[in-house]
């Protein structure tokens, strides 16, 4: 990559930076240290982006969590004191439960501007955020959302002991 390329790809991180501060809550979304996302019902989606290597795209992913499962790992790890974190913590903390990487992975090409790409980020995020959210309304949705994913085994575990299916658990 030459030294221009690598200018004109700074540029165009900086701003999509810029355009996350101004944009995001104009689409719903709140903004916090760098992640964008949104809490529908118990779940909490990340919208995760970033310039594609040629900067002609900007690449999306979707995360999604089963909120009440950071409580459950703040009860077994004994850290009460996390229960009394912003409401953001969710999402940016050190120390909660594992993000479901969906296999919802998408380019929207960088036509005119980043700013109005990124608005059609926000535009089909939303709809994404939107079909999953009439889908998964309970624990046992995320549960059979996640059972064959083998990075999830500590959400499993966290879902067993809200189940009170501590046998299950160990």
């Amino acid at each position: 990559m030459t030294r221009e390329e690598q200018r004109k790809l700074s540029d165009l991180k900086k701003q999509l930076t810029q355009t996350e501060k101004l944009r995001a809550k104009e689409y719903g979304f709140k903004r916090s240290h760098g992640f964008i996302y949104k809490f529908v019902a118990d779940f909490a989606y990340w919208v995760s982006t970033h310039i594609s290597a040629d900067g002609n795209n900007i690449i999306v992913q979707i995360p999604l969590k089963y909120i009440p499962l950071d409580e459950v790992l703040w009860d077994v790890f004994e850290c009460p004191e996390n229960r009394k974190q912003p409401k953001s913590f969710h999402i940016s903390g050190a120390f909660v439960s594992e993000f479901f990487w969906t296999d919802n992975k998408f380019h929207i090409p960088i036509e005119s501007s980043v700013e109005d790409t990124y608005c059609l980020v926000l535009e089909r995020a939303d709809t994404f955020i939107n079909e999953y959210a009439n889908k998964l309304k309970t624990a046992f949705d995320f549960e059979r959302l996640i059972e064959k994913n083998e990075r999830q085994g500590l959400n499993r575990i966290l879902l067993k002991i809200l189940a009170k299916d501590y046998q299950e658990a160990l």
